[in-house]
């Protein structure tokens, strides 16, 4: 059964961005299609970083890029706009591909309130967000694969 749309104007999304490998991030890029918001420009291994993204008349619709060293990039991209079910999506690439930031959106768009890609160049990434609330938390993980 399908998520019933969010019923308020969106305010907010609360990205925690949990980097639980041995290694630190660094921002990539970022693309936001509507609101504003900046990302932490690193997360330390084990730690959490903390992204508020405020939506415009349009919502709160992004998606940003972190690179692990010289082996992979970690995407991840939500979606929280009026009468619209909250939607996530991530995905990992090797560090030298070029992110195709129309090709997340078009992913984006057919996704649910969860996403998860499963050892992806040895990571895995997972991401969650509230499917309702016009103030969603959205909760993305990654790791090594197992």
């Amino acid at each position: 059964m399908a998520a019933k749309p969010s019923t308020g104007i969106p305010v907010e999304t609360q990205c925690y961005l949990k980097n639980n490998t041995d290694v630190y991030v660094t921002l990539d890029s970022q693309s936001y299609w509507h609101g504003y918001g900046q990302p932490p420009r690193s997360i330390q291994s084990q730690n959490e970083g903390h992204l508020k993204h405020i939506a415009d008349d349009a919502g709160s619709i992004g998606g940003i890029s972190y690179v692990l060293g010289n082996q992979i990039k970690w995407i991840v991209a939500w979606s929280n706009a009026e009468d619209q079910s909250n939607k996530v999506y991530t995905n990992i690439l090797k560090a030298s591909d070029v992110i195709d930031w129309a090709d997340i959106k078009a992913n984006l768009g057919k996704s649910g309130n969860q996403s998860s890609v499963n050892n992806i160049n040895g990571f895995t990434s997972e991401v969650v967000i509230d499917a309702t609330s016009p103030t969603p938390k959205l909760t993305a993980k990654l790791r090594q694969a197992i």
